[in-house]
Parts: C-alpha cells; structure tokens; sequence
C-alpha cells in the first residue's frame, strides 16, 4: 500500500521537545508519542531514498527463525530416525548445520532430506500460507553463534583473578577458564546430550532424560540470550549502537539500523502497538491483507508474545511491558529521523532516555515470565506423581526456561539485577530439576519467586496472576 512519507511530515518547531513530554517520572512511564509525531506502524522512509523504506532489521529476524528451526529439528521424528541410523557424531554435526552455519548453509541444502535444494522453513507455524518458504527467500550468512553472548560481545562480569577472563553466573564447563566461552559451549554440551539421547534404543529418551529437557534448554537459553544480548550490549548499548553516526549516503544511517535491529530482535509485528489486545492470543498478522505471513514483519516471535500474554494476565492489567516497549521503539525511530543530518544537543541523551524504557521493561518482562514458570512449576512439583511422564515432562520443561532466563538477566550490562542476586538464584536452581526432595526443593524456587518479586517491585497480585 502507498504511504505519506516520514519525510514530508512536519518538521518539528523546536529540533526536541522537553525530555519530560516524552517521558514521565523516571523514565518508564508515560510516553507521548504526539510530541514527535511518532507512528503507529513501524515502518520509516528512507531520507535518501523517498519511498523505499529504510527499515532492515531482516538479520534479527532470521535468527529467531534459526532458533525455531533448531526447535523443531530437535523434537522431530526425522532427527530420531536419523540418530537411530547414524551415530551421535553425525546428529551434533546436523544439528550446527543449524547453529554454526545457519542461512548459508541450509539455502543450499535440505537439512530434512539431504538433497540439495533449500530447506523448508519448518519452524514457524502460520495458518495462512507463509510468504517465505524456504531458507531461499532469507539473508544469506546468518548464523547463531556468532551472535552469542560471550562470542559476539564479552560477558559482562569479569574473572575476579584475571579480567581478560569472562565470568559466567549458572552453569560450569570443566576445564574451561575463560568463562566467556561458557555459552557457547554449553550448547554444545546440549547437543551432545541431545545427540547421545537420539542413538539409544529408547524412542522416549529423543531430547530429555529423567532430569532435563535439552530441547528447551537450547531454545530457551538462544532465544533469550541472543536478542537481549544483542540489544543491550551492542544495538542499545549507549557507548556502541547509539553512539553511532546519524548521517549516510545510503537508504539508512548507521544510527538508524542499530535501533531497526533492536527491534528485530524484540520480534513484533510492524503493527503491534495497534493490535495490543490480539498480540497475546496471536502470532501471525496480515497486516497487507494479501493472504500470506510475512516472517519478516508479520509476525510475533517469543519476546513479543511473552510480553504481551504477562501484560494480559497482570493484576488488573497493572503492568504495560508490550506496549511500553512498542511505544518506546516507535518514538525513538521517529526521534532519530527527525534528527538526521541535523542533530539538536540534547537529542542523543532523550534517545539514551527512551532506550532505557525498553531495556528496563524487557528486563522486567523476562523476570516476570520466570516468576510465571516458577508458579507451575511449584505447583507441578508438589502434586506431581512420578509415573505421571506427561506432568513430570512439563515440570521439566518449565525447570529449562527458568533457568534459561535466569542465566540471560545477567547480559545486560545496565541490570536492574545486580550479581549477588543472580548468583542467589542460580544457588537456589542448581543445574538440574530436584526430584530427591520435592518440599525441600519447591521452597527453594518460592525463594527464587520472592527475591526476583523483590528486586523488580513486583506486586503480590501480579506474582500470584502470572501463570
């Protein structure tokens, strides 16, 4: 459809209105979108190229599309039968096909078939025909590892003996010293137990054992480390993405694509602060009415979905994550087109202010979504029974995005969470689900629950309303 370009809106009076009409309080409350004339859509054309759009966050997207391949390998028919006839070399192997050569790769191969034609995106699930079908159709060179914390950007906390050496909270590799490494070997040591798993003789065993599931520790950890380390250690990162140049010859500047990738990265539909109420029911949204999805702006993936099902399920819609985050990326867009070429003093300080709401209200999103797991998780295990493989199967997997997403809050750099309660938490969890004593162990996740309500001021309704 024809849009009105950015360009030809209104310059702004003053080059940027007051921090305080953009927000309020302290800074997470109270966006005005009318103060810069911000959109509703997140789409912005190009100042260079009127009438192309100058939004490319296409790289962000297709590793989310990565992990939920990954997903969908591991728990797969094809991936037993393939383990049963192979050996556990040959399933790590086809599983970094996915994760250390990613798009490359699977454009000229079938992962699913071994032919050489491009896979088939399995992952993402649409009712409508999916506008991108196969790995063809996305960014060559896209991979996950190299995205990875620790890899992609040092870790924040540092050895205390030797600060060239990383410092990771909630899992040990043997042997391993520098801990900036961690990450990315614990998904091989996954692998590798995903892979032991899929060659034994028992069909029940394909990724989880009697104590962890694998498969969501893998894309529990990908999903939510990837994007929230990608974000606030490098596209809103005050001293590296934002410090980046506002001007350039091309369709984007360079300022204007790190904010694009932050956005890819939060995984929302382009039309997502217009759709607050379905966002939490929904993944896919035609927004052009031509019958098909498109993965790369049609679509919710996880940190979007996650933020908008805890808002909708807060004590008396008491917390606004979804549309706080969305309003925030919509102003500081508009913001930074405004400023282009032209920027006011005050302008990257205000755009510092609005990349804090969403780093903050992301933070507080994935707390809350592990305080959501932790209440199933203590109810499944102090009602559980032991034969009961279905109940005990989702016990474990609630366990793996908890501790997923516990070990992730330590990746921002600007944590509202502060190091001596990371390590109290992954203290408490431990590596591995707690069967030996279920009271003694549910009581320790309660304390997870209570400090983590502590800490982002949680209200006693919205903890109890998570679920």
């Amino acid at each position: 459809a024809n849009r009105q370009p950015n360009w030809a809106k209104t310059k702004l009076a003053t080059a940027i209105l007051p921090l305080s009409l953009l927000l309020g309080g302290c800074g997470d409350d109270n966006l005005d979108p009318n103060a810069i004339n911000a959109p509703d859509e997140y789409y912005f054309d190009s100042k260079t190229s009127p009438g192309e759009s100058s939004v490319d966050y296409s790289e962000a997207t297709t590793r989310l599309i990565l992990i939920k391949e990954l997903e969908y390998l591991i728990g797969s028919d094809y991936l037993n039968e393939y383990g049963v006839s192979g050996n556990p070399t040959a399933v790590l192997n086809l599983l970094n096909r996915v994760y250390q050569l990613g798009t490359s790769n699977l454009k000229s191969s079938n992962i699913y078939s071994q032919s050489n034609v491009s896979t088939t995106i399995q992952a993402v699930h649409t009712t409508k025909p999916k506008l991108q079908t196969t790995y063809a159709s996305l960014p060559s060179g896209i991979q996950l590892k190299n995205a990875m914390p620790g890899i992609s950007k040092q870790l924040n906390y540092r050895d205390a003996e030797n600060i060239q050496n990383g410092y990771f909270i909630g899992w040990d590799i043997n042997l391993l010293a520098d801990e900036d490494l961690v990450p990315d070997a614990m998904i091989q040591e996954w692998f590798k137990k995903i892979a032991d798993l899929t060659v034994d003789d028992n069909p029940n065993t394909q990724f989880s054992n009697f104590t962890l599931d694998y498969k969501t520790l893998v894309t529990a950890f990908l999903t939510s480390s990837i994007t929230y380390s990608q974000v606030t250690q490098i596209h809103l990162n005050p001293s590296i993405g934002l410090m980046s140049a506002n001007n350039s010859d091309g369709k984007s500047t360079p300022l204007q694509h790190h904010w694009d990738m932050a956005f890819g990265y939060f995984g929302a539909h382009t039309n997502y602060l217009s759709t607050r109420t379905e966002n939490s029911s929904s993944n896919e949204f035609d927004n052009n009415g031509d019958g098909k999805i498109n993965l790369l702006s049609e679509y919710n993936f996880d940190s979007a979905s996650n933020s908008a099902y805890i808002d909708s399920t807060s004590y008396l819609a008491s917390t606004q994550f979804s549309n706080k985050i969305a309003q925030a990326f919509l102003t500081g867009r508009q913001l930074i087109d405004d400023n282009v070429n032209d920027e006011s003093p005050e302008f990257r300080q205000q755009l510092n202010e609005l990349s804090s709401v969403i780093k903050s209200n992301w933070e507080k999103m994935m707390a809350a979504h592990i305080i959501r797991r932790l209440n199933r998780a203590i109810f499944l295990l102090q009602t559980y029974v032991y034969d009961d493989n279905i109940v005990f199967d989702l016990y474990k997997k609630d366990w793996a995005e908890i501790k997923s997403y516990a070990m992730a809050l330590q990746l921002n750099p600007n944590a509202i969470i502060k190091k001596d309660d990371l390590e109290t938490i992954h203290f408490k969890l431990g590596k591995s689900t707690n069967t030996a004593d279920t009271n003694g162990y549910a009581n320790k996740l309660y304390a997870v629950k209570k400090l983590l309500g502590t800490v982002y001021d949680f209200s006693d309704q919205n903890i109890e309303s998570w679920e």
